[in-house]
């Protein structure tokens, strides 16, 4: 395919995620060699459609545009139709030249956005202060009380599938809540902006359960096409923030000046995306994101792992710093995850200049993140305060020694003159 038609698809994958089972089509791809043996096992191995849709997806850009329409034509000639019809309308919006036009509607009305973001406020101070209890019990509450309103059935299932990411629930309860999004967003507001969400948390559940980052990063491309018709916002904002973490997470195997760039870009253009957003919400995502800022420059990885083979320079350090300087200026209302990442970054930050500093900090995080229960995070955290202390260690070592020989060399001169 080219990359007008990889488009077109890109514009149509959730509409192929709601209506196509690819076991239907697969052995006339095979047949016409459009497809691997490989690519069809990689298919058929998935354990659920909505994984064997995207996993279709992933595969058949490989393949000619024309032979996808042919597979489509027996069962799913509807598809293949609506293909045709919005490859050939030239579809601008989505495939073609881009047209700096404002989004046709904003996601909800003025009031009810701003309700739906103090909803996810506080859904989000529940699961980053580690309330995960508390937070289940509201959910269903909502749910049991609220059974017809699809945009709140969308915002707690989304906040359900962060609250597994949180707790790195890799499998349990995740292709049911997927399944659930996907049957819901025909009928929420906006059923692009809900679509662009959907495309992100698939990405990002893709990587946890170790995808190749590439095809990760594919949802995502996925996701910001979408986002060209969404009004930049806490929503957009959100799809570029976890954006962030796979840009940060492939930096980590490959950490060039390149993927740096590409990192600190993703983060700027995130904050553009939120500077219009209500204080609270807008604190809360800039606090990470200035933190993610700090970490790229001092090679920390997505979960607090020291990133191999980083050299941090005098310029790093000093951004570093200045980014952990702005979350302290809006540190009210910070959530505990926050202020866990924040006290790791000040400790690897300190950790060569003033190591008892670095402890105090690392000690800081440990006690959030034994409190919280952050279990990817916890061993990291764990290893910068061993390594922290040991440092500490041989500093109070050698001061003993410089003491002891002081004290020898004052003896000698005062009490053995020759």
């Amino acid at each position: 395919m080219n990359e007008r038609e990889e488009r077109c698809l890109q514009c149509l994958a959730v509409r192929f995620h709601e209506d196509l089972d690819p076991n239907y089509i697969l052995p006339y791809l095979y047949q016409e060699r459009g497809l691997s043996q490989i690519h069809v096992k990689q298919i058929k191995e998935q354990q659920t459609r909505s994984d064997r849709v995207w996993q279709f997806i992933y595969c058949i850009s490989s393949i000619s545009f024309s032979l996808l329409l042919e597979a489509l034509k027996e069962k799913y000639s509807f598809l293949a139709d609506e293909l045709k019809k919005h490859l050939e309308s030239g579809c601008e919006k989505c495939c073609g030249t881009v047209i700096n036009k404002q989004p046709p509607r904003l996601l909800y009305n003025p009031e009810k956005r701003q309700m739906f973001g103090k909803l996810y406020r506080h859904l989000n101070d529940l699961q980053y202060n580690g309330k995960y209890e508390e937070h289940q019990q509201y959910c269903s509450f909502m749910l049991e009380n609220k059974p017809d309103n699809y945009d709140l059935k969308f915002a707690i299932t989304d906040a359900s599938i962060n609250f597994k990411r949180l707790q790195y629930q890799t499998a349990e309860g995740s292709p049911e809540l997927f399944e659930r999004l996907v049957n819901i967003i025909p009928f929420t507001s906006n059923p692009t902006a809900s679509s662009m969400t959907y495309c992100a948390r698939y990405g990002s559940r893709l990587a946890m359960q170790k995808e190749p980052l590439e095809k990760c990063l594919n949802f995502l491309n996925f996701a910001e096409q979408h986002m060209k018709q969404v009004v930049p916002g806490r929503e957009t904002g959100q799809v570029l923030y976890i954006e962030v973490n796979l840009l940060l997470e492939l930096y980590e195997r490959n950490p060039t000046s390149e993927g740096k760039e590409n990192v600190v870009a993703c983060i700027r253009k995130a904050m553009n995306h939120l500077e219009d957003e209500e204080e609270d919400t807008r604190h809360f995502y800039y606090r990470m994101l200035y933190i993610k800022m700090a970490y790229i420059h001092l090679g920390i990885g997505v979960f607090g792992n020291e990133i191999p083979n980083v050299t941090v320079s005098a310029a790093d350090m000093k951004c570093s710093l200045s980014c952990l300087d702005k979350v302290e200026e809006i540190w009210g209302k910070m959530d505990d995850r926050r202020k866990m990442f924040y006290y790791l970054g000040r400790s690897v930050a300190w950790k060569r200049q003033s190591p008892r500093r670095a402890k105090d900090y690392a000690e800081q995080a440990f006690e959030i993140v034994k409190k919280t229960s952050f279990t990817k995070e916890m061993p990291n955290v764990e290893k910068q305060l061993c390594d922290i202390r040991e440092r500490c260690h041989a500093v109070e070592q050698r001061e003993e020694r410089d003491k002891r020989d002081r004290e020898k060399e004052l003896h000698e001169y005062f009490f053995n003159p020759n």
